[in-house]
């Protein structure tokens, strides 16, 4: 496996992970056709621009995530307001 893919295989799992869409990847500056093609491991798609804008902004594009990673349970409307009357 040569850098490129190693790359586009960490970039998926990244994607995959933190509920990342294509779109999303807008904070490289560019296209969502280029990045589409270039996670469907098309070999004209191999700018090593976008993989150092991405590792620039990769803790922005994780922050701006529009997916949990874990589910948080509610908390009842009653039970919050006795909680906090208590304190």
């Amino acid at each position: 496996m040569n850098a490129h893919e190693s790359n586009i295989n960490r970039l998926r799992a990244i994607l995959d992970g933190f509920g990342i869409s294509i779109s999303e990847l807008k904070i490289t500056g560019f296209s969502q056709p280029y990045c589409s093609r270039l996670i469907a491991g098309d070999k004209k798609c191999s700018s090593p621009k976008f993989f150092e804008v991405l590792e620039q902004n990769l803790g922005k594009l994780i922050d701006a995530r529009k997916r949990r990673i874990f589910d948080l349970p509610s908390i009842a409307a009653d039970d919050l307001i006795n909680s906090l009357k208590s304190i």
